[in-house]
């Protein structure tokens, strides 16, 4: 089967809302598939239900077909000055974004199997951060909960390259 190189927190039945993770900082270093197979598609990191996330200066590479950070229903999170790179050659089924912000829901977060309660991300601040890949940085939302809109988030001072976009 395919290689995983997952790290992945994710909320159980039991936790709600923001409380599936506290205060986790992710400084420096460099993160990625790279050496392994390039077919997986896990996203590299994916955090759900969490608060108080700061990922700084890291080097992220993902393949196309993954995200290389994943925030589902997360409030209070800081990516600031990292290097995320999309790896592997594009194709028609290969368009993830690299940093992908979503809601709780089937559609939105397919992998997420507990809490799709449609929450969304509250205070998400994405600065001065390099981003090359398919698609670079995407906010998501629930069409079918459309009162379920992201909060506060703020994408400043980056340099975002994407392949395509949807449309």
């Amino acid at each position: 089967g395919d290689e995983k190189f997952d790290i992945v927190i994710i909320a159980t039945k039991y936790q709600a809302m923001y409380d599936a993770a506290k205060n986790i900082w992710i400084l420096g270093g460099t993160w990625g598939y790279e050496g392994g197979k390039l077919n997986t598609t896990s996203s590299l990191f994916q955090f759900a239900h969490c608060s108080n996330l700061v990922f700084k200066n890291l080097t992220m590479k993902a393949n196309y077909k993954a995200h290389a950070l994943e925030i589902i229903a997360c409030k209070n999170v800081w990516i600031d000055s990292c290097r995320v790179i999309g790896l592997n050659v594009p194709s028609s089924s290969q368009r993830e974004e690299q940093i992908q912000i979503d809601v709780a829901n089937r559609k939105t977060a397919p992998n997420l199997k507990n809490n799709l309660n449609g929450h969304a991300c509250e205070n998400v601040y994405i600065s001065n951060n390099k981003v090359t890949g398919e698609r670079a940085v995407c906010v998501n939302y629930d069409t079918a909960r459309k009162a379920n809109y992201h909060k506060n988030v703020i994408i400043q001072g980056n340099v975002l390259v994407g392949k395509t976009a949807e449309g």
